[in-house]
C-alpha cells in the first residue's frame, strides 16, 4: 500500500483501520496514530482528533465551528478534537482557500 492510497487512519481498541482509496480497510493491530505518522512521514497526513488521522489530498471541506471535515469522493467525514481545531484553523483552512491541498 502506497501512502498516496491512504484516505485515512482511525485507531480504536488497539487496531489501526486504514481507509484506502481503493475501498478497501486495512486493520493493523497494535500500531499507535504517532507511529503511523512517523512511518508515513508525510506532510499531506495531519492528526485531526486523538484517534483519526487524515490525508490532506482528500478534504473537501473543513468546518471548524462544528468540528467536521468532509472528505472527496464520498468517504465521509470525520469529526475534529478539541484540541486539534486551532491546527485546522490555522494550516488546513488556508491551504483550502489557496487550493494547495
Amino acid at each position: 500500500m502506497e501512502r498516496d492510497d491512504i484516505v485515512y487512519a482511525e485507531s480504536a481498541n488497539h487496531i489501526m483501520n486504514i481507509q484506502t482509496k481503493r475501498g478497501g480497510m486495512f486493520r493493523v493491530p497494535y500500531i499507535t496514530l504517532k507511529k503511523l505518522l512517523q512511518d508515513i512521514d508525510d506532510s499531506n497526513f495531519i492528526q485531526c482528533s486523538r484517534s483519526v488521522i487524515i490525508n490532506k489530498k482528500f478534504i473537501r471541506n473543513v468546518d471548524v465551528p462544528n468540528g467536521v471535515i468532509q472528505l472527496k469522493d464520498g468517504y465521509g467525514s470525520v469529526g475534529i478534537g478539541i484540541r486539534f481545531r486551532k491546527n485546522m484553523k490555522e494550516i488546513v483552512l488556508p491551504a483550502l482557500r489557496q487550493r494547495s491541498i
